[in-house]
């Protein structure tokens, strides 16, 4: 026998496997006037919820996440969701608990410059750290970088951070004019060129470890030609007789669902980033790449993480 309390409330009780009907609405149709103890089905949130405690809480064991630019893929079979965030901000965790996927990435370090080009000096990438974290109900700081200034002696990205213990460096800055020491970092920034001797030798800036690599020294020889930025996967390299080193590899992840190019080395003038991408100065926004040796700006970072639905 099923009992209708109205169009869209009632209790099917015909047999053991009837069941409740309970409202269904959206978050705005959400009652005006709430009480202790009204259960509705939620289509925005996709989920069971109850009032109590002065606020509407979730009765279903269903995990549900905010925060960045939401998307969906499947992969294998295995539906996932993705929050994107590329730029500051929080990821919430509405209710219950899940294994999450991230990929943190740290602002790249901006390039150099100086008088002649092999002797511009490539930033470094930002630092890279990714993994797996269970996740509970609580609001979690998200801090992307932003990427690092070019500069006679370029300034360093800025750290990204998420969920609580995921920290990546900033890349260093390219070394400056006359043989500058570029910046540690996540990966290592280039030495600058001098154009008549190296005062200091040549040196190599260091990367975080496991997060980057060091950058390249400049040659010492009559060019003097800068070092490169290092990458996410390897060292930048050092400068050779009239030209300036190629910056570091980066990493290829698909956290995201596509294949994408991240946290390359800032290199010689006709090469913004490595990693797959070149011929441009300045990093792309989000990349966390250093900046080329032009005067070339680092790409800021990004903060992505997932878990199957």
């Amino acid at each position: 026998m099923a009992i209708s309390l109205n169009g869209t409330t009632g209790i099917d009780q015909s047999s053991i496997t009837g069941a409740s009907t309970m409202p269904v609405g959206t978050t705005a149709q959400r009652p005006g006037s709430p009480v202790v103890g009204m259960v509705r089905f939620n289509t925005d949130l996709n989920f069971l919820e109850e009032y109590r405690s002065g606020q509407w809480q979730s009765v279903s064991n269903v995990f549900l996440a905010t925060g960045g630019t939401v998307t969906t893929y499947s992969d294998s079979g295995v539906e996932y969701k993705v929050h994107t965030f590329t730029s500051s901000g929080t990821f919430t965790v509405l209710s219950s608990s899940a294994l999450v996927d991230y990929l943190v990435i740290a602002g790249g370090g901006g390039g150099g410059h100086n008088a002649t080009p092999p002797q511009f000096a490539g930033g470094g990438a930002g630092g890279v750290v990714q993994g797996s974290v269970f996740v509970f109900s609580s609001v979690y700081s998200i801090i992307v970088g932003g990427g690092g200034a070019a500069g006679d002696t370029g300034f360093s990205g800025g750290n990204s951070s998420a969920l609580g213990s995921a920290t990546a460096i900033g890349g260093g800055g390219a070394g400056g004019g006359g043989g500058g020491n570029g910046g540690s970092g996540g990966s290592g920034g280039g030495q600058g060129g001098s154009g008549g001797g190296l005062p200091s030798g040549q040196t190599r800036a260091s990367g975080t470890s496991g997060q980057g690599n060091a950058g390249g020294a400049a040659v010492n020889n009559s060019s003097d030609a800068a070092g490169a930025g290092g990458g996410f996967s390897s060292v930048g390299q050092d400068g050779t007789e009239g030209t300036a080193g190629n910056g570091g590899d980066g990493l290829t992840s698909t956290i995201s669902g596509a294949s994408v190019n991240y946290a390359g080395g800032g290199g010689r003038t006709d090469q913004g980033f490595r990693g797959g991408f070149s011929g441009s100065p300045s990093a792309a926004t989000n990349s966390g790449s250093g900046g080329g040796g032009t005067a070339g700006n680092g790409g800021s970072g990004i903060v992505i993480i997932r878990y199957a639905i």
